[in-house]
């Protein structure tokens, strides 16, 4: 066989061997991502009727938002007979999703809903959720119907996140 086709032959063997392997990685995971601006979110939470709402903004890069991450898989746990729906609002990069944020999911057993929120126009739609809320994350933000309340920060422990959901069940 001459160097030219060698050659030619082993780029098709590598191309074979990729293509089996992006193969591979797509099927490895069966997590669909929904990515959503704010007014299609807005859209899909105005669906959400009959149940109050947890509704956490966080980013895998956010070492508090992290923290915190598996007080809300409790209480998705903990409250889910109780028409409590716990929604996970990822503000990390849309390019990030399968490389970064699926694999997230994936290793910390992720079971609430997740939605990747990408609107570059932070400005118009932050004061649309709390005009009391600064942008910064993680941010929590209650909807029960007509009612809504934000919490700005971490919660520091479950029992903080538990408490929030029992006294807004009660109004």
């Amino acid at each position: 066989m001459t160097k030219v086709g060698f050659f030619i032959v082993f780029m098709l063997e590598l191309c074979q061997l990729m293509t089996a392997q992006e193969s591979a990685s797509v099927e490895q995971s069966s997590i669909d991502i929904p990515v959503m601006n704010f007014d299609e979110l807005q859209s899909y939470l105005n669906t959400q009727k009959n149940q109050l709402l947890v509704i956490n903004f966080w980013a895998t890069w956010c070492a508090p938002c992290v923290e915190e991450l598996h007080y809300f898989e409790y209480a998705n746990r903990d409250f889910k007979e109780q028409n409590v729906k716990v929604i996970l609002v990822s503000l990390d990069f849309k390019r990030a999703i399968d490389k970064q944020l699926i694999p997230f999911i994936e290793r910390n057993e992720i079971q609430c809903e997740v939605i990747l929120l990408d609107d570059v126009k932070m400005n118009s739609w932050i004061n649309r959720v709390s005009p009391k809320w600064s942008g910064a994350i993680p941010g929590t933000w209650f909807i029960d119907g007509e009612n809504s309340l934000f919490n700005e920060g971490k919660y520091e422990n479950y029992d903080a996140l538990k408490n929030t959901i029992t006294n807004l069940q009660k109004i």
